[in-house]
């Protein structure tokens, strides 16, 4: 940075002379290094704060996408009397994927177009959603129990699995289940981002 200023002095007939002077002054190295650690800070700290946005924004929408689905189930309900049968994705999925609980479960990034395909095929809904990412990491799970229910679940019933990016972003309204009891063991649980939704009300012990 360069600025140019004056000064006034006596004169030794009394009079005033102006003299002009040249100052140079400039950003030393460590200002510099200051100004850029801190500009890399706050990139950083933007970074940060919008992939944040991000997660809570696709985990509002895995949330109201379990929403819709549960909606269109119920539907299904009262004219069937019980739920969509799930199809297990079997060997049509993508390279590398391991599903909750097994492949006999029906999986959102099923290759072959299953998903939800009892339900579709009804004509009560169109096309349901899928996870926003819906990939080997982020996917929907389904599974319907037979019209009986299963153990001590004497209830048709069934279970949707999401896993989100963020624990908290989990709905208070997601729960783990156990219908256990005569000869029959079919429990759930929630584990680390992964949350269980479903019909049952009280699940068996």
């Amino acid at each position: 940075m360069k600025t140019i200023g004056f000064f006034l002095t006596t004169s030794p007939g009394g009079g005033y002379t102006r003299n002009m002077h040249k100052t140079k002054t400039g950003f030393t190295i460590v200002e510099l290094l200051i100004v850029i650690v801190v500009v890399a800070i706050l990139a950083t700290i933007s970074v940060v704060a919008y992939n944040g946005i991000q997660q809570r924004a696709r985990d509002i929408t895995r949330t109201q996408a379990i929403a819709q689905i549960q909606k269109a189930l119920e539907v299904y309900l009262v004219e069937y009397g019980r739920y969509p049968a799930h199809i297990g994705v079997g060997t049509n999925k993508p390279a590398g994927f391991s599903g909750t609980w097994g492949d006999g479960f029906s999986h959102s990034v099923d290759t072959a177009g299953n998903w939800m395909k009892n339900l579709k095929n009804t004509g009560i809904v169109g096309d349901l959603p899928v996870d926003p990412i819906n990939n080997n990491s982020y996917y929907f799970t389904y599974y319907a129990s037979p019209a009986a229910g299963y153990g001590a679940c004497k209830e048709p019933f069934y279970v949707l699995a999401v896993r989100y990016e963020s624990i908290a972003n989990i709905p208070a309204h997601s729960r783990s289940l156990s219908c256990t009891g005569e000869g029959v063991n079919f429990t759930t649980s929630t584990d680390g981002n992964r949350a269980v939704f479903s019909n049952i009300k009280t699940p068996g012990i």
